[in-house]
């Protein structure tokens, strides 16, 4: 795919300063995914989850505070089919 790209008219100019990477996972999956695991929150009542595509590093990754990983391992268990990393991050101390 990226030798086509590459050899279109139209980006020849910007070959320069354009940067082409192989990826393991197209965003049409991760987009697709994504909505699998927006699906999967709502139906396991995930707790405070903040999720998204991270095209750096090719893939979808959610975040939590970890002390919500008990109530949501439910949650956890059912995206793990889709592979996104899991980062959890300690609670904020007011």
């Amino acid at each position: 795919m990226i030798p086509n790209i590459r050899n279109v008219p139209e980006i020849q100019q910007y070959l320069d300063v354009l940067t082409f990477k192989s990826v393991a996972k197209s965003l049409d999956t991760l987009q697709t995914s994504l909505d699998q695991i927006f699906d999967l929150a709502i139906d396991n009542d995930a707790k405070d989850v903040i999720f998204g595509i991270f095209l750096e590093e090719n893939n979808n990754i959610i975040h939590m505070y970890e002390e919500d990983k008990e109530t949501n391992q439910a949650f956890i268990n059912a995206v793990e089919q889709y592979g996104p990393e899991i980062r959890f991050h300690p609670s904020e101390i007011s």
